[in-house]
């Protein structure tokens, strides 16, 4: 078994399944060595971070469920709540590998766990990129984008089966190496086609990079209609006929929804580039020669860009609330407390 110090992450083993030669393969979740204090910290963050989410998103739940109207947007929440909970809910099988890093929870968690998060990755960037097109919508009153909640509901459900049947793979590939007791990942020799370039392309793209794009046009297009609505807000002759109290009104909701908005758009590519960067490094640091050992990665860099996007599932409610805070509070209202803010969340629309 190669142990250096430095090959923390990578453990050398013997593939049983397609090569029948040795290969090295990465711990993801666990990490060897010396780290008693590092994986306390680790693990102290991780179960921080649940506790966060659980809260923030058992609020809006609630909110949500107590609501009078059923709209498409909240349609669409209800979607990134129940993804954004199940994501946060894998973190104990992550902090049990970092506890011990001999992966003792079985076969069944190595497979699930991996499978889960990237299920629920995928739906909540795409139930926050359904949101933006809504609110984009609601904004403009295009007709053309226009959903009914029973419609809303159907495309909820097929962002679902889509996830679970386009990661279904990852139920096989994961597995428990007995031998070496991580959880990891073995690609299938299919030649001539690469199968872990061909899914790390597909993660990267339909994960990530497609819903991310989708929403940074989507907050472009909702900023550039704000600014628009303030330069004729701000043109001499709407100066000059002075604006009444409620116009001024809509004009600093409007901004205040603008700066929201962006840094809701903000906070979402920040959380979610890093683990979109570190899958796509996991695929060139292990697309190499046996003899060659030069490997960078560690599994603590895989587990920080994941906590950055499971932290991503307590803020969701709390940008939410604020962006409806932002819509309905008047200039004399104070900052809303953390339960207010997510249950205004729940009528956005």
């Amino acid at each position: 078994m190669f142990d250096s110090p430095w090959n923390s992450s990578y453990r050398l083993g013997f593939d049983s399944r397609y090569t029948q030669d040795c290969t090295f393969f990465f711990t993801f979740y666990s990490q060897f060595g010396l780290r008693a204090v590092e994986a306390r910290l680790e693990a102290a963050g991780l179960l921080a971070v649940l506790f966060v989410s659980v809260l923030t998103n058992s609020f809006l739940i609630a909110a949500l469920l107590k609501a009078r109207n059923k709209t498409v947007t909240n349609c669409f929440l209800m979607s990134l709540c129940f993804a954004d909970s199940l994501f946060a809910l894998g973190i104990p099988a992550v902090v049990a590998a970092r506890l011990n890093p001999e992966w003792a929870i079985g076969d069944f968690l190595c497979r699930l766990l991996p499978y889960s998060q990237l299920v629920c990755g995928f739906t909540v960037l795409w139930s926050l990129t359904f949101i933006s097109v809504e609110r984009y919508r609601c904004l403009t009153l295009d007709p053309r984008l226009k959903l009914s909640v029973s419609s809303a509901g159907l495309v909820v459900l097929t962002m679902w089966l889509v996830a679970m049947l386009l990661f279904s793979p990852i139920l096989f590939w994961f597995h428990h190496e007995e031998d070496l007791s991580i959880c990891t990942i073995m690609f299938p020799r299919a030649p001539p086609v690469k199968v872990s370039l061909l899914f790390t392309v597909v993660v990267t793209i339909f994960v990530c990079l497609l819903p991310m794009a989708i929403l940074v046009f989507n907050y472009q297009r909702i900023f550039m209609k704000m600014i628009e609505t303030r330069q004729r807000w701000s043109t001499p002759c709407v100066q000059t006929s002075s604006l009444t109290r409620q116009e001024q009104q809509r004009m600093q909701k409007h901004i205040r929804v603008m700066r929201i908005s962006l840094m809701n758009m903000a906070v979402v590519l920040l959380m979610w580039l890093p683990i979109t960067v570190v899958l796509c490094l996991i695929y060139i640091d292990g697309d190499r020669p046996l003899e060659d050992t030069g490997f960078f990665l560690r599994s603590h860099h895989f587990l920080a860009a994941l906590t950055i996007a499971l932290l991503n599932t307590a803020i969701n409610p709390i940008l939410t609330g604020a962006i409806k805070f932002a819509c309905c509070r008047s200039d004399t209202q104070g900052p809303p407390s953390l339960s207010r803010l997510i249950r205004i969340g729940s009528s956005v629309n």
